[in-house]
């Protein structure tokens, strides 16, 4: 086997490795759904939701959950586009991608931003300060931070 076709095949294994690590870190995480439902159980009980507030947030979490998967699903297949379009060598059809991707996960955020706005509107008066003060935790909820890591001793 010559360099090049080497280096060919090196590249394409490492494309399949990032692919592969984006499947794991954006996929639906084991538990996700679980931690989902206590999260929607903590903010309805924390909030002192009544059940006309509880069935109206239910909507506002499956119309949540239904555009954000929609989004999710056109940013994987441009991703598998952009991709694809490494056999051409098209770098401004790479670019165009990625910059559809990049407007994809913008208005993602602004899902998730109306999402919380649509939480606080449900609120009462007398409910709004435990809104405010659930806010960082909602936020830190829906930013797909991973806890941190403990120190590795060297």
């Amino acid at each position: 086997m010559n360099k090049s076709k080497l280096f060919v095949a090196l590249i394409v294994l490492l494309l399949l490795a990032n692919v592969v690590l984006l499947v794991f870190a954006f996929g639906d995480r084991p538990g996700s759904r679980e931690r989902r439902g206590a999260l929607r159980e903590r903010i309805i009980n924390q909030l002192h939701f009544d059940q006309a507030q509880a069935d109206k947030y239910e909507l506002l979490i499956h119309e949540h959950r239904s555009t954000v998967d929609a989004k999710s699903d056109e940013i994987s297949q441009l991703r598998r586009q952009m991709y694809a379009a490494l056999k051409t060598g098209d770098s401004a059809a790479n670019d165009s991608l990625r910059h559809e991707i990049g407007k994809l996960q913008i208005e993602t955020e602004l899902v998730h931003y109306n999402h919380f706005k649509g939480i606080r509107a449900l609120c009462r008066p007398d409910q709004l300060p435990a809104f405010d003060t659930m806010l960082p935790e909602l936020a830190k909820a829906f930013s797909h931070q991973k806890p941190p890591r403990p120190p590795q001793g060297h």
